[in-house]
């Protein structure tokens, strides 16, 4: 039986050279290249770099996906 378990991984912080950088909400530090879904199920990147003090507040880079940010631009500019 193959279950999937969600929650909640990150707040965006701010962009910097075409990545997104999060601080880390959940307890579990992510590995890298781990995909990061939305609600919905629609992956929006893999976790690049993890930097930060593992004791304190964690925060990683997500390097998005283009085609989410296509869908994306394209909504906003609608």
């Amino acid at each position: 039986m193959f279950c999937l378990m969600f929650a909640e991984v990150s707040t965006f912080i701010h962009a910097c050279e075409g990545d997104a950088v999060t601080k880390l909400t959940n307890e579990k530090i992510p590995f890298f290249n781990a995909p990061i879904y939305l609600q919905n199920m629609t992956q929006i990147g893999k976790v690049d770099e993890i930097f930060g003090p593992i004791n304190e507040s964690v925060s990683f880079s997500l390097l998005v996906d283009f085609i989410f940010l296509y869908v994306l631009l394209k909504w906003v500019l609608m």
